[in-house]
């Protein structure tokens, strides 16, 4: 069999993609039996992202599987509960499900048949005209965090043990377990009335890395979301639609003073009360933090917070809203655009050539193919290349 390589265009928002692979059919040769050659094509389509949205009840039972939805997002951002937001039709069997629901219950939200997001929801009731709408509202499961306290903890023990420590203070029915917990440094740690989220937050801040709830239930801890290598290119007249740009100078500092639990950075063997990146101050001038974590008692705990958080603050935060044609939903998988994962943006017109890593992604749930991504990147030269906003 002959393979003949097939061109398919699409045109969406202005841009054309030609590819010249065979995704759309395929030929084959044929020889009839007095030698006549044929050749017969058959049409493919491709795969588009499919969503099923579905309310649920506390043993995971199905309750209602939403339809006629107006509109849908899945907001995903590192570190942070994922949040789905519905809005869709209020008719009189949806209302009677909704009326008799007893708490606890979750939104679940199901991508191409892998279960990509759970958590529990607040409903709000929208008029427009004379037809009426509920908006939907969910975050995951870490969200419960912020609201679950730690009454008291003093213990020296490894990332996992604290993390598992942490998540027993839950009284919540619906509680996160613990998941994969890569880090497996020791720290000292006391803790008196704050939040799981709070503690998880500044014991990631200390170690770095990731830290999520996954669709079922579980507190993953990882280095890293995604391999640091460039698996996507993101290029204008092919899927890129829009480019703004974010300096964000509210986190900014080069000169931090780190306090502790009764300790800081001399008890940790550095020669100074304060940490500072000498670049950094040439550059912008001087900017003093005082950060007090009193979480920690440990002072080399305080010393690698520390150099955690210089390196972070000593650069304005600069971030990029990418808004993008999301081509796998016109089939092509390697195309997915995925939290975590690194790419490369590119518009040869304007000189652009920018690797950073994604930080968060807006999926359209009723329209697959518009997505929109926040990509944050260490550089700083991007800066006087690209203007604050850049439409296409």
């Amino acid at each position: 069999m002959d393979e003949v390589r097939c061109s398919a265009s699409l045109r969406s928002i202005g841009w054309v993609l030609t590819t010249y692979e065979s995704l759309l059919g395929y030929a084959t040769f044929l020889t009839a039996e007095f030698g006549t050659t044929y050749w017969k094509y058959t049409a493919t389509t491709p795969e588009r992202t499919d969503y099923d949205i579905q309310l649920r009840d506390e043993a995971g039972l199905l309750l209602w599987e939403f339809k006629d939805i107006e509109e849908a997002t899945l907001d995903q951002i590192v570190n942070n509960p994922a949040t789905v937001s519905l809005v869709c039709p209020l008719n009189a069997q949806i209302e009677q499900i909704l009326s008799d629901l007893e708490r606890p219950n979750s939104i679940w939200v199901w991508k191409n048949g892998e279960l990509v997001f759970t958590g529990p929801f607040l409903i709000s009731e929208v008029t427009h005209g004379e037809t009426k709408s509920i908006d939907i509202n969910a975050q995951d499961y870490m969200v419960q965090l912020k609201s679950e306290l730690v009454e008291f903890y003093d213990e020296t023990a490894d990332a996992d043990a604290h993390v598992t420590a942490f998540l027993a203070f839950q009284e919540s029915s619906m509680q996160v377990m613990v998941g994969t917990i890569e880090p497996a440094t020791s720290l000292s740690i006391t803790i008196e009335r704050d939040y799981i989220y709070n503690v998880l937050m500044n014991l990631r801040d200390t170690l770095g890395g990731y830290m999520y709830v996954d669709p079922d239930k579980k507190f993953n801890w990882l280095w890293s979301i995604a391999p640091a290598t460039i698996t996507k290119q993101i290029r204008y007249k092919k899927d890129l639609v829009s480019i703004k740009k974010h300096v964000d100078w509210v986190n900014f500092g080069n000169r931090l003073y780190i306090y502790g639990d009764g300790c800081n950075l001399i008890d940790a063997g550095y020669a100074t009360e304060y940490i500072e990146d000498t670049a950094s101050i040439d550059a912008y001038g001087l900017c003093v933090r005082r950060l007090y974590v009193p979480s920690f008692s440990s002072a080399s705990a305080m010393l690698r917070y520390a150099e955690i958080k210089i390196a972070e603050m000593s650069q304005p935060r600069i971030t990029y809203e990418v808004e993008i044609v999301n081509l796998a939903d016109f089939g092509w998988s390697a195309d997915e655009i995925t939290l975590g994962m690194w790419v490369r943006v590119i518009d040869e017109e304007i000189g652009i050539e920018l690797d950073a890593q994604v930080v968060r992604v807006v999926y359209d749930m009723v329209h697959g193919e518009k997505v929109e991504i926040e990509i944050a990147a260490k550089g700083i030269d991007i800066c006087d290349i690209i203007p604050s906003e850049y439409v296409l």
